[in-house]
């Protein structure tokens, strides 16, 4: 991403955790400004591209990196209305981490091979990480949560 790319940026700057802002794709970038005007919700950026401190293929490590981490400010809307809107969006990895009520959200932008599935997944309070088909999240948001004992806001 170039330095002139971030004044297209609505919501975001380059100020932000995004790492190295310079490392980050435009497209990406595009996508989650137009995610964070449809939720209308503040967002706070925790990462963008890092070189350490997630899974040995996160999405962060790359350049240009398509990936962030976020949690909502004074959490306006449910983390289900977020996944839907980033689902609508056509993000290919989304993460929810309910972190005891204080939700923060990973949403990328991977690239699929043909017949790949996207990522969905989230983790439950006891730490572990449970995916799902975009599907079956959709069909089953309140039974996941029992089962996973994850708590909402």
């Amino acid at each position: 991403m170039k330095d002139l790319d971030w004044n297209k940026i609505k919501y975001f700057k380059k100020t932000e955790k995004w790492g190295d802002p310079l490392a980050m794709d435009f497209s990406f970038i595009k996508k989650l400004d137009q995610f964070r005007g449809e939720i209308q919700n503040a967002i706070s950026i925790h990462c963008g591209y890092e070189k350490s401190g997630h899974v040995g293929n996160s999405q962060h490590y790359l350049i240009p990196c398509s990936a962030a981490d976020f949690h909502l400010i004074d959490y306006k809307v449910s983390p289900l209305q977020v996944y839907f809107t980033a689902e609508k969006l056509g993000f290919n990895g989304i993460g929810l981490y309910p972190n005891n009520g204080n939700w923060f959200v990973h949403l990328d932008n991977r690239k699929l091979e043909i017949g790949q599935k996207k990522a969905r997944w989230i983790r439950n309070n006891s730490g572990d990480y449970v995916s799902f088909s975009d599907k079956e999240f959709f069909k089953n948001f309140a039974d996941i949560q029992k089962k996973y004992d994850i708590i909402t806001v």
